[in-house]
């Protein structure tokens, strides 16, 4: 029996477990620089905090030092947000501490204006681009509180404004007006909103509102890395490119042995010794070779991103079926009989079972005392149902022996281990059942297709992550 089968499937499982590996450090390597995002942020917020902390230091009366304390918060939560995403300076302050610009972003200049009340924010704003023309230019812009703004806002679509006056809507229009002659400019082209409200920079309010705002980002920080998390899941992409990884070591291993086996007919490669129909055989063989690989190294993926199995594990169960699936066209084809079957055949499930194990160990725990009759019981298990679901119709004597044999494993084992091995071999039988079919070579392309759908379902692979379709894999290979 041929050993490609096992050496493409463990050539493909390294390769699946090396894409894993990559995936997981990118991932640690994107969590690390939202990290830093999440540090670079929050020290943003505690700039503010300790620039507003003495009040003494701060510009201007009693009366007017919310003002001061408004650009500064301003500057500091713009930033946040931008840190938070990744981003730079949203905005920096004026070296002017008395010029006409208070801050500048994207290369706009801002003046802002906090005043008890719309109306007076206008009136401020209408004194300032007298007092600097250049503020009458689109470079230059207005900030004024948030709530003030959507006032006025609505009062500029012609809203009703239930809590003004008659009056007081009359004279902010105006003032709208007089601001859209000095500047050429509409309300909303000439004005932006702060990031605050006009009473979240007062004495007493500021510091609970740049607490909500540290919350607001430490929630948006969970939310980014969580995505990142996600977004580095396995999936199709990965999946495709362990495929193509697994189909060139399938390939390769097909191609050595197919040359192999030339020398041993008698004629060697170095020698120029083969014929047009011998390198016929050869191509031939490394494309079947390459279609196992991919195969082998896709289901591997499968088994261990949406499973959670150890790579060498899902290449030894995936190797098990190709080399059942090999075993069984021998069998039919009259190169093997029944005896040879099954000896071949529990020694290739036995290797799978001794390769998993291995693996699993590092996963569950396996009471030592039935480690053997669990890689006997499981090689058993994997070969008879393998093999009966490729073959056409159920060989009775086969059935039969496998049966005996199965039992002899049981015969010398306590009824809790027994328990044990049952679940094991309930667990096999289903895995095994949706395997066979995903690698059994006769069944067509399409029927195979529809396989491997079934078996990551029973992985566990969520429905929006399975391609369910040729069309739908051609639509995403396209994208």
């Amino acid at each position: 029996m041929s050993r490609a089968p096992h050496v493409i499937a463990q050539g493909a499982a390294a390769i699946v477990a090396d894409q894993l590996e990559r995936l997981q450090a990118r991932c640690a390597a994107e969590l690390a620089a939202q990290d830093g995002n999440f540090d670079k942020a929050t020290k943003a917020i505690d700039w503010v905090k300790e620039a507003i902390a003495d009040r003494s230091k701060l510009q201007g009366g009693e009366a007017t030092k919310h003002g001061v304390v408004g650009e500064y918060v301003q500057i500091g939560v713009s930033n946040a947000m931008k840190y938070i995403d990744g981003f730079g300076d949203a905005l920096t302050k004026s070296a002017a501490a008395n010029g006409p610009t208070d801050y500048i972003g994207g290369g706009i200049n801002h003046q802002q204006k906090c005043c008890n009340g719309a109306r007076k924010t206008l009136d401020e704003f209408l004194k300032h681009v007298k007092k600097y023309p250049e503020y009458s230019r689109p470079d230059h812009k207005f900030d004024m509180p948030k709530d003030q703004f959507e006032q006025l806002g609505r009062l500029d679509a012609r809203e009703p404004i239930g809590e003004w006056s008659a009056r007081t809507q009359r004279i902010n229009l105006r003032k709208m007006s007089e601001l859209k002659e000095a500047t050429g400019q509409a309300f909303g082209e000439k004005v932006e909103p702060t990031v605050f409200d006009y009473a979240d920079i007062q004495r007493e309010r500021v510091d609970p509102f740049l607490d909500k705002k540290k919350e607001e980002i430490a929630a948006i920080n969970q939310v980014k890395k969580q995505g990142i998390r996600d977004d580095h899941q396995p999936g199709w992409a990965e999946l495709g490119s362990a495929a193509a990884a697994g189909a060139a070591v399938g390939g390769a291993v097909k191609l050595a042995s197919g040359i192999w086996r030339k020398a041993k007919e008698g004629r060697n490669l170095l020698y120029g010794e083969l014929t047009l129909e011998d390198w016929r055989e050869l191509g031939i063989d490394t494309a079947t070779g390459a279609a196992e690989g991919g195969i082998a190294a896709g289901a591997i993926f499968a088994l261990t991103a949406q499973a959670g199995l150890a790579a060498p594990f899902a290449g030894a169960f995936v190797s098990s079926a190709m080399g059942v699936a090999t075993l069984v066209g021998d069998y039919q084809s009259g190169k093997i009989d029944m005896d040879q079957f099954i000896e071949l055949g529990m020694l290739t499930c036995c290797e799978g079972a001794v390769v998993g194990l291995a693996a699993v160990a590092g996963q569950a725990l396996i009471p030592i005392p039935i480690v053997g009759a669990m890689i006997g019981s499981a090689a058993g298990r994997l070969l008879f149902t393998l093999a009966q679901e490729q073959f056409n119709e159920v060989e009775t004597a086969f059935a039969a022996r496998m049966a005996k044999m199965h039992e002899y494993v049981l015969a010398g084992l306590d009824q809790a281990y027994r328990n044990l091995i049952d679940q094991l071999d309930r667990y096999f039988d289903d895995l095994a059942a949706l395997t066979s079919r995903a690698f059994n070579l006769e069944l067509n392309a399409e029927l195979r297709f529809v396989a491997s759908v079934q078996l990551a379902q029973f992985h566990g692979v969520a429905p929006g992550k399975t391609v369910r379709s040729r069309d739908e894999l051609d639509i995403y290979m396209t994208s």
